[in-house]
């Protein structure tokens, strides 16, 4: 298959569609298929850090709309694509209504359920697996809806690593990790709280990317403390996070990830569309929110810190569940699906693709079952 990524990073809207569409192209080379990414330059934008790692990619205009954008996506890719992925916040019925030409299918990735799509096939991991009904009003009744935590998609490089079972012991080494962007300078915050005397014993693992329009203050941050490290888009981010007992970051992509190698976390929303699933998981015991960023003060972080080091317990039972909920095959399931569907080829010859293989029993949603 010829498959075209439509998605964007910015210091806006952060880098985690590209890292996630950027798992997902693993998946598909693996497997044999060809891939093409289009992006907007943007300030933060990644097309720098998608040719270093090896990716082919194009630049579109930014600030264009729905229209105009798939307008100048066909001048720069062309059409006779299998598929056209979108992962992005901003497009969606519209956008995939002009891009038809461009591709036999359309795979919209969407978090929110939030706006209407024009699409063959819908990933959502953000809902639980018995939500998919909301997108009963949001996309085409034919639309394949693949919703709930069997379509995580994570990169190779973290099912490479083999989880280790969580044990109760003391921590530490701490990863700060607020996303590529972190438009509220949460980095900085943690990083000076995290030098109050009662945090000197431990070792802790910082990530920031150049997408971060205040990363000269996050390297001074970090510069002040001898314990920390600090890692500036790094390509090595799934050893490092197996390395650390406890997490402090954001509700972004990052949280499935914590989940798959057992991480235990204590969670800031950077953002209000990360409302909805921090809630979520934190009411069900498998992370610990420190609610939005703008409602708590540095001495309240250091105290629900202090909590989270002292309590073996439940960092043992957060890991333990999220190890449950997420199991890593999620890419391999989402291009399984788009396989079915055939190749371009094979839809204009009328044939059928293979059936969908059903996805495994390991995440049939969020429910209280998980915390047993």
């Amino acid at each position: 298959m010829r498959v075209l990524i439509r998605a964007d990073a910015s210091s806006r809207i952060g880098t985690g569609h590209v890292y996630r569409c950027m798992a997902l192209a693993e998946e598909l080379v693996g497997r044999g298929h060809r891939v093409l990414f289009a992006c907007a330059e943007a300030p933060g934008a990644l097309l720098g850090l998608l040719a270093e790692r090896g990716w082919s990619a194009v630049a579109l205009p930014d600030g264009l709309d729905e229209a105009a954008d798939a307008a100048a996506l066909a001048a720069v890719a062309g059409a006779g694509w299998d598929w056209l992925i979108v992962d992005h916040y901003e497009r969606g019925a519209a956008f995939e209504r002009a891009a038809r030409p461009l591709a036999a299918r359309i795979l919209a990735i969407d978090d929110l359920a939030d706006r209407a799509h024009d699409c063959d096939a819908l990933v959502d991991s953000s809902h639980g697996a018995e939500e998919a009904a909301v997108y009963d009003d949001l996309a085409p009744p034919a639309c394949r809806r693949l919703v709930g935590q069997d379509y995580v998609i994570l990169r190779k490089a973290f099912r490479a690593l083999t989880p280790s079972p969580p044990v109760a012991g003391p921590v530490r080494r701490l990863l700060v990790s607020f996303g590529g962007n972190d438009p509220v300078g949460m980095t900085i915050r943690a990083l000076k709280t995290l030098a109050r005397p009662q945090f000197a014993h431990l070792e802790i693992e910082a990530t920031s990317s150049r997408a971060n329009l205040r990363l000269d203050e996050v390297r001074a941050a970090a510069a002040a403390l001898p314990n920390a490290r600090l890692h500036v888009d790094t390509g090595a981010f799934e050893p490092i996070l197996q390395s650390v007992e406890l997490c402090l970051g954001a509700g972004g992509t990052t949280t499935w990830e914590r989940m798959y190698l057992g991480k235990p976390a204590l969670v800031a929303m950077l953002a209000d569309n990360q409302t909805r699933i921090t809630g979520r998981l934190a009411g069900l015991g498998l992370i610990a929110s420190l609610g939005h960023a703008r409602d708590f003060d540095d001495d309240e972080l250091a105290s629900r810190l202090s909590g989270a080091l002292a309590d073996a317990d439940w960092r043992l039972r957060a890991a333990r569940a999220g190890m449950r909920l997420v199991d890593g095959r999620g890419a391999e399931r989402v291009v399984a699906a788009m396989e079915s569907f055939g190749s371009a080829a094979t839809l204009a010859s009328g044939a059928s693709g293979e059936a969908l293989p059903a996805p495994s029993a390991a995440a049939a949603g969020l429910c209280a079952s998980t915390l047993k």
